[in-house]
Formats: structure tokens, sequence, C-alpha cells
């Protein structure tokens, strides 16, 4: 629960994940993309948001 509330401040991830998509689609027919540790790290935050979210629902709902 800990967790989930910390991560409640980036609430808007999947905005944020559109945002990506939509930057690396137009980028790409004009420069060369080169992928990071940053694009990384928001995708394992991504991963871990949504599974957090679905075994906490999960809970509530069966308790």
């Amino acid at each position: 629960m800990a967790w989930l509330q910390h991560l409640e401040e980036w609430a808007m991830l999947e905005i944020y994940a559109l945002g990506i998509i939509v930057a690396c689609v137009k980028l790409s027919a004009s420069a060369d993309l080169i992928f990071g540790f940053g694009l990384y790290a928001f995708v394992v935050l991504l991963v871990i948001t949504v599974v957090l979210a679905a075994t906490l629902d999960a809970q509530f709902f069966l308790a």
C-alpha cells in the first residue's frame, strides 16, 4: 500500500507513455532513436504500478 501511495504522484503514467510513443513515431522518420536507461526505468515503473493496482484492487474486492 505504501508503494501505491508513493506512486500516486505519477498517476498520469499512461499519458506519459502515450506521449513517448507519439514522439518516437514522429521522430523516427527524421532521426535515429537510441533508447537509454531512462526509458527502460519508465517502462518498469509503469509495469510495477499496473501490477500493484491490480493486486490491491483484487485484494480489496475479495476481502
